[in-house]
């Protein structure tokens, strides 16, 4: 049991204490659950804004390196492009022959065509009788196509 002088040393003694108790807030049952549920809820909410965040950075890398894909795909189409220009717009070893030897490849004749006909002229010797009754010999060119095999 209290008497008088020990209810005055606890109204001291909380009185000089670092913890008032008007400072005290005292709470339910009901309110410390809600207060945990709140605490739980806001958590799983930082939680999922987390997930969404690095499933939206993900995506946007993803997109980044088909874009890049897309990028270096064209560059090397434009490369191959090109390249193949140079290679048209250079002079090739039968076009620069051609061009010194001032035959177009058109007018080349195969090689098997100019070994079956060609045009070799020989000249003929005939003998001739003149007015005086000598015998002169006279030069006949003549043209004889020969097939060779």
């Amino acid at each position: 049991m209290q008497d008088a002088i020990d209810k005055r040393n606890e109204r001291d003694r909380i009185a000089h204490s670092i913890v008032k108790r008007w400072n005290v807030h005292y709470m339910s049952e009901e309110e410390i659950l809600e207060a945990r549920k709140k605490q739980q809820d806001e958590q799983q909410a930082q939680e999922i804004l987390d997930r969404l965040a690095r499933v939206a950075a993900e995506e946007e890398e993803k997109k980044q390196r088909e874009i890049d894909a897309a990028v270096r795909q064209q560059i090397e189409e434009e490369r191959a492009r090109l390249q193949k220009e140079e290679a048209d717009e250079t002079i090739s070893d039968d076009k620069l022959s051609a061009i010194l030897g001032e035959k177009s490849p058109e007018r080349k004749e195969t090689p098997q065509a100019a070994e079956v006909s060609q045009e070799v002229e020989t000249p003929q010797v005939v003998e001739k009788q003149t007015d005086s009754g000598e015998q002169v010999p006279e030069v006949i060119e003549a043209t004889v196509e020969t097939e060779q095999e």
